[in-house]
């Protein structure tokens, strides 16, 4: 459950009607979402979640955070698997 709040709370950050404009400055941008994601795993005690923002059809971010097995400590990647499926 926490897997999937998760996921939505990453995805609706993107989906705010204010972001239709690209920011001048976007590397910074995905830096502070990029730090954003990683606290967001910490107080949600949520081991690892990746995510992708795609736009008319284009995939315009990607990117895994934090990770997949605990005991082997392998990280997430963009190919990882959820239990969950795919949250649109």
């Amino acid at each position: 459950m926490k897997n999937l709040l998760l996921l939505w709370l990453i995805i609706l950050s993107f989906a705010s009607p204010a972001q239709k404009k690209a920011p001048n400055n976007l590397d910074q941008k995905v830096k502070e979402y990029d730090a954003y994601a990683m606290q967001a795993l910490k107080q949600w005690e949520v081991p690892g979640a990746s995510v992708a923002v795609v736009k008319d059809g284009k995939v315009i971010y990607i990117k895994s955070f934090g990770t997949r097995d605990l005991s082997t400590g392998k990280p997430v990647t963009n190919e990882t698997l959820f239990s969950i499926g795919s949250t649109t």
